[in-house]
């Protein structure tokens, strides 16, 4: 379950929940695997914002809103998420967009435990003033709506990797999955060279299955990526991914930029 945590009455948009979150919560509503967790909305990011002061530097240790620390713990508590290891990711208005993927840019924490909890959030929220996102903050929107942030549950994945429903190299029409063992992140970051499988959507993923190293998830992950690239994105869609005991799990979706 995905809960919004939004500190005025406003319309729950991509506005309001940033590119990562608004698709989160439309993978939610198409009943696909997403991992349980919050989303701090605009405005409450915005409240952050004017509570600490921030700018383009952050102090560790500074006070977080009480009464926003309030709200978090009774909706991790909810979704029993307490005493696990967390993820802290931004959602940024413009991030994961059609036109900018801001892609490496933005700040993600994994394995936050809940004491570092409210650095951490801060911490994301700060990357979008760094030195690196300058270049890309020119436009008055993105300054005006930084967006949202997401706090789910950290998976130490079997597999994990990226999906994208069309060959981003190539444009061919054909799924492109990219995976490694363990954690996803050194996929995303370009900081190995992955095992690669391309499939095209004529072939009956079963079939293809049996080749490949991760021939029980295939099925499942190619029939996933087809409910997001027709329902979800309405498009070509940039798919993270990660397995855990067997089960697959979407970590997020952004249509592919450029096509």
């Amino acid at each position: 379950m995905i809960q919004i945590i939004n500190g005025r009455r406003s319309k729950i948009d991509k506005n309001s929940l940033g590119g990562k979150g608004y698709y989160l919560k439309k993978m939610e509503e198409k009943k696909l695997p997403v991992v349980p967790g919050i989303i701090l909305a605009s405005s409450v990011v915005k409240q952050i914002i004017d509570f600490v002061h921030l700018n383009k530097k952050y102090n560790h240790g500074r006070k977080f809103p009480n009464d926003l620390k309030k709200k978090i713990l009774e909706s991790l508590s909810q979704l029993k998420l307490t005493n696990s290891p967390l993820i802290v990711r931004s959602s940024f208005t413009q991030e994961d967009s059609a036109k900018r993927s801001y892609a490496g840019l933005f700040l993600t924490l994994p394995n936050v435990s809940l004491s570092k909890l409210w650095d951490s959030i801060v911490m994301v929220i700060s990357s979008y003033f760094s030195g690196s996102t300058e270049i890309y903050q020119n436009e008055k929107e993105v300054k005006n709506s930084p967006g949202a942030v997401i706090i789910q549950k950290f998976l130490k994945t079997d597999y994990a990797g990226t999906l994208f429903t069309i060959n981003p190299n190539t444009g061919e029409d054909k799924f492109l999955i990219e995976y490694t063992k363990g954690l996803g992140e050194r996929v995303v970051s370009g900081k190995i060279n992955p095992k690669r499988i391309e499939v095209s959507k004529k072939i009956d993923s079963k079939e293809f299955a049996a080749t490949s190293g991760i021939s029980i998830l295939l099925p499942r992950l190619l029939k996933y990526a087809k409910v997001i690239e027709r329902e979800v994105i309405h498009g070509p869609a940039d798919i993270e991914w990660g397995a855990k005991d067997g089960k697959i799990y979407i970590f997020q979706a952004r249509p592919i930029t450029g096509f």
